[in-house]
């Protein structure tokens, strides 16, 4: 197995009286998805933060590449971020502004690439995502599995090594639910990137994942493959899986997609 490509080493935060990372260590290996599992308020949003860079730990580190993001200079810890890109829950989407410059605005606002470029770069996300032609539109024009896809299309932009989710299918319904893990499942086999969601939705994440780690308590309990976790005997784990219906309609739906050894070439239906 190749090197982590992020390590989370001992990584402590609290906020207040409440430590909600207790020890964090966690090894994310490139082009895998690894999917952080566990309950609401546990933490898992707080632990993509510290990987890209927007929460500070009180202590632990966090290595990109091997290099830790808060002992290395400014420069160099802009370049190691500049590889990930950030997917947040609800799309996090500007409705003051048209749809190229919600897409366009990481190269707008943080490098010096030619307008020309800027656009052929949008061009050509736009048509990997089979957008059409929405640039003058505003996101309260589109519906909500096209919100979703315009939010991928602008972490796609600039061209990441890794991809963060978080909780990519909070507030969809069954079937846009499955719609999104498809094209996550999609565009990763296509453009190779390591991909990290964060999520308590299950079993549907199993279906796109290479490993799984779960967080309970502040602490990574479980790191593994879906089947490993599937067979785990950890008292917590084997409580968070109680009731889950696995006949359910959006396991029937992944299988065909996810499941089937020939590579779809028509873009996802969101």
């Amino acid at each position: 197995m190749p090197d982590p490509i992020i390590q989370l080493v001992d990584l402590h935060r609290k906020f207040g009286t409440n430590h909600v990372l207790d020890g964090v260590n966690l090894d994310i290996y490139p082009g895998q998805v690894t999917v952080i599992l566990g309950k609401s308020g546990m933490g898992k949003s707080v632990m993509l933060k510290h990987i890209v860079g927007l929460i500070m730990p009180d202590s632990g580190q966090v290595l990109i590449g091997g290099e830790d993001i808060w002992e290395v200079g400014r420069k160099r810890r802009r370049e190691l971020l500049a590889k990930i890109s950030y997917l947040f829950q609800g799309t996090a989407l500007f409705d003051s502004m048209p749809i190229y410059e919600n897409v366009a605005m990481p190269l707008l606002e943080t490098t010096s690439l030619p307008e020309k470029e800027i656009k052929e770069r949008y061009q050509r996300v736009m048509e990997l995502l089979d957008l059409g032609e929405i640039s003058s539109q505003y996101p309260a024009q589109l519906s909500g599995g096209m919100r979703k896809r315009v939010a991928l299309a602008r972490a796609l932009i600039t061209q990441p090594e890794i991809l963060l989710f978080d909780e990519p299918t909070t507030g969809l319904d069954p079937v846009r639910k499955v719609a999104v893990l498809r094209m996550i499942n999609e565009y990763h086999a296509r453009l190779g990137y390591t991909g990290v969601l964060v999520s308590h939705a299950i079993p549907d994440m199993l279906y796109i994942a290479d490993r799984i780690a779960f967080l309970d308590e502040g602490k990574i309990i479980f790191q593994g493959t879906p089947a490993d976790l599937l067979s785990a005997q950890n008292p917590v784990i084997r409580e968070f899986f109680t009731g889950v219906d696995s006949s359910c309609v959006s396991l029937e739906l992944l299988r065909p997609s996810i499941l089937d050894s020939e590579t779809q070439t028509a873009p996802p239906s969101v």
